[in-house]
């Protein structure tokens, strides 16, 4: 299972398993940013901020890993709790992977994503929490 990561218009860093159009075209078509509601942006930012920070550290894992079968054992721990972190979010993992696959192909849904991380962010700094 391969993992694309979108680079975000704020400098996030976002993980998408299997979030090619051209391997799921009927997933992208079923969404659209008209179509997302509220409730499902704010889930998809929440895994986002949660996983954010485990990606980091299997990135650094990944630099130091002494071979190949090191780097897919830390891809697949990562991709094992970053479903958690989604499922934890109140979404699937393949909604999870259609929201991705939208923000990667349409630029007014991934300026909406970047927009509410960077207000859950601020939210999150202001009330202390992290």
């Amino acid at each position: 299972m391969a993992a694309a990561v979108l680079l975000l218009s704020n400098g996030h860093l976002a993980i998408a398993q299997d979030a090619d159009p051209v391997d799921s075209p009927h997933l992208t078509s079923q969404l659209t940013n008209d179509t997302v509601d509220a409730e499902q942006l704010d889930r998809l930012v929440r895994s986002l901020l949660a996983i954010q920070p485990l990606l980091e550290e299997a990135n650094g894992q990944m630099l130091a890993a002494e071979g190949e079968e090191e780097q897919w054992e830390i891809e697949q721990a990562f991709i094992e709790n970053a479903s958690t972190i989604v499922e934890a979010q109140g979404l699937t993992v393949e909604q999870y992977r259609q929201l991705m696959a939208l923000a990667n192909n349409d630029p007014a849904f991934r300026d909406r994503v970047a927009r509410k991380l960077d207000e859950m962010e601020q939210e999150a700094g202001g009330s202390g929490q992290e």
